[in-house]
């Protein structure tokens, strides 16, 4: 893979004896493929292509009504059980009733209360959420459809912050550090676009066929006016 974009991402030319400049790949922050944790039909999609989500945001929803039903089912016992525990306990306390027989109503309400959460937890499965902030830039499925885990329903980028992605032979690399600020310009911008980044990851591996580290840069992104797949600039500092 380093091979192939070593051919896209050339070393650029030398500006002077102080500094050079190495062309680099604009990359999102994060980009995830949402899919969903259980086999089901789609009943409803919240989202379309292009909206702003947020984590934890509902994008879909399969059809769930078995487990809403589930759900009203299990909190009624829970109140049935609740109020049994509770006589039984009053009973108790007045010696007319075993003292036994109070803990076992109570160990069946609360079994009734576990029931209950898991019938929560089965409805909630059959939301699909979003897990990270973002754009949502694709979305593979309609409403019936059905679709089974890991299948791709929605894919989301987050791009309020990007990296610059450049390969660097290992003479080139080796004086950088993590942290350290680097100066990269954005041609898609205009003129007089440089802002400041800094170094976040540095591959430990170099590349036997390619001889190139990645290596990349942090960028604030306000706005979102560097777009992902775009190039820049990254200047580096002379010896």
């Amino acid at each position: 893979m380093l091979g192939s974009l070593a051919c896209v991402l050339a070393l650029g030319a030398e500006t002077s004896a102080a500094e050079s400049k190495v062309e680099g790949l604009i990359l999102p922050f994060q980009q995830v493929s949402v899919s969903p944790r259980i086999a089901g039909l789609i009943e409803s999609i919240d989202v379309k292509e292009g909206d702003n989500v947020t984590a934890g945001q509902t994008l879909a929803q399969q059809f769930r009504a078995e487990e809403e039903l589930e759900v009203q089912r299990t909190a009624y016992l829970v109140k049935a059980k609740a109020y049994d525990a509770e006589g039984t306990e009053e009973l108790a306390k007045k010696n007319m009733a075993r003292k036994d027989e109070a803990l076992e109503k109570n160990a069946e309400r609360d079994i009734a209360m576990l029931q209950a959460k898991l019938a929560q937890v089965a409805l909630e499965r059959k939301l699909i959420k979003s897990p990270l902030t973002g754009v949502v830039v694709a979305k593979k499925h309609e409403p019936g459809e059905w679709v089974e885990p890991g299948a791709v329903v929605f894919e989301v980028v987050s791009f309020d912050q990007v990296y610059v992605q450049i390969l660097l032979s290992f003479e080139q690399a080796s004086p950088l550090a993590l942290g350290q600020q680097l100066r990269v310009e954005l041609p898609q911008l205009g003129s007089g676009n440089a802002v400041t980044g800094k170094v976040d990851f540095i591959d430990p591996r170099v590349d036997a066929a390619s001889g190139y580290q990645r290596v990349k840069i942090l960028l604030a992104n306000p706005g979102r006016r560097i777009l992902p797949g775009t190039r820049a600039l990254v200047v580096l500092p002379g010896k």
